[in-house]
């Protein structure tokens, strides 16, 4: 199995992040990860928003999505904002990172019982290489810990 010493955050900066914020410090805790955040603005031609605007104030989402992670204990954080569409550029971008896996949310507001995933989830599952973790914001129990061993390398410790 893939090590997961490298993991990809996408985020589209809805603010409905903390549970996956919350699993994916969990992670790079457990496997010494380094975590990249990732956001893409979609090409829009004739917005009356600049390029410039959308990525100073991403880059500004980014850094503060950055420092609730180190406050989580997450030690070694990348962030980036790229444009185009959102699943291709994932999963590009998992590619060119060597991402061990993409942790990212659902992608759909959850007001039913019923689990839904968003379109953008949807592709990147289809279209990665690298394993998809979709993490509901609203989870039934909170996890407190990863336990499963997803790789047969010792860790760093020598465990």
């Amino acid at each position: 199995m893939k090590s997961l010493k490298r993991v990809l955050l996408p985020t589209d900066l809805s603010g409905k992040c903390e549970n996956l914020i919350r699993v994916a410090a969990l992670v790079a805790g457990e496997f010494h990860s380094e975590i990249s955040l990732l956001h893409v603005i979609p090409d829009i031609k004739g917005s009356p928003v600049s390029l410039d605007s959308l990525k100073t104030d991403a880059t500004k989402a980014l850094s503060d999505l950055r420092d609730e992670l180190l406050r989580r204990g997450v030690s070694s954080i990348k962030t980036a904002v790229n444009t185009g569409t959102a699943f291709d550029q994932i999963t590009e971008y998992a590619d060119q990172q060597d991402a061990g896996v993409i942790i990212m949310g659902n992608g759909r507001k959850e007001n039913t019982d019923r689990f839904q995933l968003g379109l953008t989830a949807e592709k990147v599952i289809r279209k990665s290489t690298k394993p998809v973790w979709v993490v509901k914001e609203i989870a039934r129990r909170r996890y407190a810990r990863c336990f499963a061993r997803l790789t047969s390398q010792p860790r760093p410790d020598g465990h």
